[in-house]
């Protein structure tokens, strides 16, 4: 299940939310945060581009 990231609020209105996972690791692996569904099997697509160049 995704969760509420990003609230978007122009002029005091809620204009928008993107909902979605996150996972944070420190150097060794290890989770900091976690939000979310974030064992899901997901396809990045273009979010991979940059590790592929």
């Amino acid at each position: 299940m995704s969760v509420e990231l990003v609230e978007v609020v122009r002029s005091g209105f809620r204009e928008c939310v993107h909902r979605g996972s996150l996972i944070v690791l420190d150097p060794q692996g290890e989770v900091v945060v976690s939000l979310g569904e974030v064992h899901t099997p997901i396809y990045p697509r273009s979010s991979n581009k940059p590790l592929q160049a």
